[in-house]
């Protein structure tokens, strides 16, 4: 890999794994800068999702969740807006696209001493950058451990590194979510009781999040309404997938968009904004006879001011 491409401040050279903005490092982790590599390679086409993943996990399985976020992280590093893309595109139930010009050119000895021709040019021009993050490493050498969990890369001993217990857990934050949305409130007549502990920690045993499902489902009884069949999710990426010591709890956040109408006998609510998001929020989960549940869901914190209609 002997290229480098540059779009807009942007220079990527694979060869070293590295993306740089006038000069200096954009710190991502490799496999988001894979997944770039893979893009800008096949800039102005649209690549599947499965195209990608092959791409950039050749011979491994993995979730299309960590596609997913690694464009999340790609998007933050370029200051890129889903909503109005400047570089990645996503293009509905087809995958992305890399819709910005791209420059191309052979990486020589002059362009090595460049802008974007690795990690080490940016140290011999700051040498007290390097001998603070050799100091740092060395600091932290025997008494923290790195742990890789969900999207990200955690320092801090608080944590285990256990990949299937990540897995489990995105797994039941997203069907929960999915379950609670367009399956309890779109029918919330025909709700028993047994279906509130099938993703969410018992009352008596800590948990707070059954009892604000369970009083949506009766107010929504109470007052005739239910979300609509139509209902959907529009957007959901994790941010951040946390399993603490000693393994027996966990936390996870998102990133969530939603299209849920309200109707009320039969009709629709038309003053209710079906639109919820882009918005954040927090899960924290208690591993319970053998199965992650959730105990807690915060309020909410915005992504996005602007109101959405």
């Amino acid at each position: 890999m002997n290229a480098l491409y540059s779009f807009g401040p942007f220079t990527l050279d694979p060869s070293v794994l590295a993306l740089f903005r006038d000069g200096e490092v954009v710190p991502l982790q490799p496999k988001a800068v894979e997944t770039l590599i893979a893009l800008v390679q096949r800039a102005g086409r649209i690549v599947s999702k499965e195209e990608l993943l092959k791409a950039v996990w050749p011979e491994t399985f993995v979730e299309e969740g960590n596609l997913t976020g690694n464009i999340s992280a790609l998007r933050k590093a370029l200051g890129d807006d889903s909503e109005n893309p400047t570089y990645i595109e996503t293009v509905p139930r087809r995958g992305y696209r890399f819709r910005t010009a791209v420059g191309v050119r052979q990486k020589t000895a002059t362009s090595a001493g460049e802008v974007g021709a690795g990690p080490s040019s940016v140290f011999q021009r700051r040498p007290a950058l390097f001998i603070g993050l050799l100091l740092l490493i060395l600091a932290a050498v025997g008494t923290l451990v790195y742990w890789r969990t969900g999207q990200r890369v955690i320092i801090d001993r608080s944590e285990v590194d256990s990949p299937a217990d990540a897995a489990e857990v995105r797994r039941v934050v997203e069907d929960s979510q999915a379950f609670e949305s367009l399956t309890l409130y779109t029918n919330p007549d025909a709700v028993t009781e047994a279906q509130f502990g099938k993703y969410w920690l018992p009352a008596e045993t800590g948990g707070k999040e059954i009892l604000t499902v369970k009083g949506t489902v009766q107010g929504l009884r109470n007052k005739r309404r239910r979300y609509g069949l139509e209902s959907r999710i529009e957007r959901f990426e994790f941010t951040y997938i946390k399993i603490l010591a000693p393994g027996d709890r966990a936390r996870a956040g998102t990133l969530e968009r939603w299209y849920l109408p309200m109707y009320e006998n039969g009709s629709r609510v038309s003053d209710v904004n079906a639109y919820l998001g882009p918005y954040l929020v927090d899960y924290t989960l208690k591993k319970w006879n053998g199965s992650w549940l959730i105990a807690e869901t915060t309020t909410p914190r915005k992504a996005n001011p602007k109101p959405q209609k």
